[in-house]
């Protein structure tokens, strides 16, 4: 019998080294390509699949892993809970630990309060067929109905909110069986706003995993470190998006720390209910600044024209090299 512990650290290690990955493919001529978002997405649903197909509620009280009993069809053959049932027992499961503790749901849910324009065009699915058009534009309404608690700190583990959650995984449930069974091409996978789509469809299921890891008393978890993608103002008033893997690459080069996309999220909000005015006129100064430039940037654009960095020795120099002229 499978000790369940020791399962838990496996795939919770696992967990935590494809939220910090950045997946390339070296290319025979040429630079590597970073091959993101679809490859950890399709890494964390194997993860979850792992997890899902456990009956953790049996599991906890027997003291060892215990699959889902196996039943009988019509004609007297074993049949297994299907895959979507098992789903369900494991969001039951959740759920009855969230009731214990309520900040579980709010910790591993985080990382949505950082998605920006939910209701945007790159949201709209391309497609032919209707049906797939409006289960598209119904998932990411779900996902902003989730979104708006996060922010608000009020996610609670009530039925409404699981059912939303289950809802949710069911549509990036089928996404996954898309890309399994060929039916979106390696072009759909590059084009940018499915990679936009992608990167929420992943971000909605590492909130998910680490949610049953926090459950069981992991920490830390992939929620408490993903990145977010950064809209950057430009001048024509349009923002120039960098998705959640482009920021994962400056923090791989140490040019940003991880914790920065949702600093840059936070400080845009907070300046926002300050109402700080915007304008052409405005000056940044940072002192001491080593390596810290391209976030105070990120969040100075809307305000400031002029930036001032201040360091000693050789370190702002190349920094700013790094940054601006290669």
């Amino acid at each position: 019998m499978e000790n369940p512990a020791r399962m838990i650290d496996t795939l919770h290690q696992i967990h935590l080294d494809n939220s910090r990955q950045l997946y390339l493919v070296k290319q025979r001529r040429g630079p590597s390509r970073a091959i993101m978002p679809a490859t950890p997405f399709i890494f964390e649903f194997f993860l979850y699949n792992s997890i899902y197909q456990v009956d953790w509620e049996n599991t906890e009280t027997n003291g060892h892993k215990t699959e889902f009993p196996v039943g009988l069809d019509e004609n007297g053959r074993p049949i297994r809970l299907s895959e979507g049932k098992q789903q369900k027992a494991l969001e039951k499961h959740l759920r009855k630990k969230c009731q214990h503790d309520t900040t579980l749901l709010q910790r591993a849910f985080a990382p949505l309060g950082q998605l920006p324009d939910l209701d945007a065009p790159w949201t709209r699915i391309r497609t032919e067929d209707p049906a797939k058009a409006e289960e598209g534009e119904q998932f990411f309404k779900r996902i902003t109905e989730l979104r708006n608690p996060v922010n608000s700190g009020e996610l609670l583990p009530t039925r409404s909110v699981f059912e939303l959650i289950g809802e949710c995984r069911y549509f990036v449930y089928n996404v996954r069986n898309n890309i399994f069974h060929g039916s979106k091409s390696l072009a759909d996978l590059y084009d940018d706003n499915q990679g936009r789509r992608i990167e929420v469809y992943h971000l909605f299921l590492q909130s998910l995993v680490s949610l049953f890891f926090l459950a069981a008393g992991r920490k830390p978890v992939a929620a408490d470190h993903v990145q977010s993608q950064v809209a950057i103002p430009t001048l024509s008033g349009e923002s120039r998006i960098i998705p959640a893997s482009g920021i994962l690459e400056l923090v791989v080069n140490n040019l940003i720390k991880p914790e920065d996309s949702r600093l840059i999220a936070w400080a845009r909000r907070w300046l926002s209910d300050k109402t700080v005015e915007q304008g052409p006129d405005g000056a940044l100064f940072y002192p001491s600044a080593g390596y810290d430039v391209i976030t105070p940037v990120i969040i100075g654009l809307p305000y400031c024209t002029d930036f001032y960095f201040y360091d000693k020795g050789e370190t702002l120099e190349q920094m700013l090299g790094i940054c601006f002229f290669t």
